[in-house]
């Protein structure tokens, strides 16, 4: 399990924690099976994953859907969510909206508003 998250990932956790996105309780850093989810919320069987630049290469992106299908054939639904997207106002709260949607949950309250990372 990583000690530290990238600043990505901290973004998303400050939105996510504390039940602060329609109400659902995420865990960070979540083990399930063999792997470790970046977000998982169990009553959603919902699993949200940041992928930064070295998702992008081939060996990584086979592993990812490797991952990604055995995660899908025990019932939880994944979602990948591109570092990049973070730089785009608005995107990565509706892919969360729509994945917690897709998963079955309801959002009665607005979402709590992502920022991008500051740079170092």
């Amino acid at each position: 399990m990583r000690k530290f998250s990238t600043p990505a990932e901290g973004v998303i956790w400050s939105c996510l924690r504390s039940r602060k996105f329609g109400g659902y309780k995420f865990r960070r850093q979540e083990p399930i099976g063999s792997y470790i989810a970046d977000f998982y919320c169990a009553e959603l069987k919902l699993v949200i994953e940041m992928d930064g630049e070295h998702h992008h290469s081939p060996d990584m992106s086979d592993y990812d859907s490797a991952r990604t299908e055995r995660l899908s054939r025990s019932g939880i639904r994944v979602v990948r969510i591109s570092n990049r997207d973070l730089l785009v106002p608005g995107i990565v709260e509706a892919q969360i909206r729509w994945a917690i949607e897709q998963a079955g949950g309801k959002l009665d309250n607005p979402s709590p508003g992502l920022r991008p990372p500051s740079p170092r």
